[in-house]
């Protein structure tokens, strides 16, 4: 008689071969050189989604606040010209 019922044992087995496995080694990511910055009116074309959604919040009568997530190759202009925009929409982008 098994100790396991059977989705036990498939469960168990599973995590024993998750946890023998190695870890992928993630690619680095690329120093802030190579990376060209975009120029703002780029960045400003990007920012219609943004605006877009904006625009669908409010119509449900909702104050929506913009999170930015800065990533270490984004310069400081292009955050800039999105936390501009977001003013321009009246919405707190901290």
């Amino acid at each position: 008689m098994n100790r396991f019922p059977r989705v036990a044992r498939v469960a168990l087995a599973l995590a024993v071969l998750a946890l023998s496995a190695a870890p992928a080694a993630a690619a680095p990511p690329k120093p802030k050189a190579q990376r060209q910055p975009l120029a703002p009116a780029r960045v400003r074309t990007g920012l219609e989604n943004l605006e877009k959604h904006v625009e669908n919040m409010r119509q449900f009568e909702l104050s929506p606040v913009i999170a930015i997530n800065k990533f270490a190759t984004d310069t400081d202009e292009e955050l800039a010209v999105v936390k501009a925009r977001c003013a321009e929409l009246g919405v707190p982008a901290p």
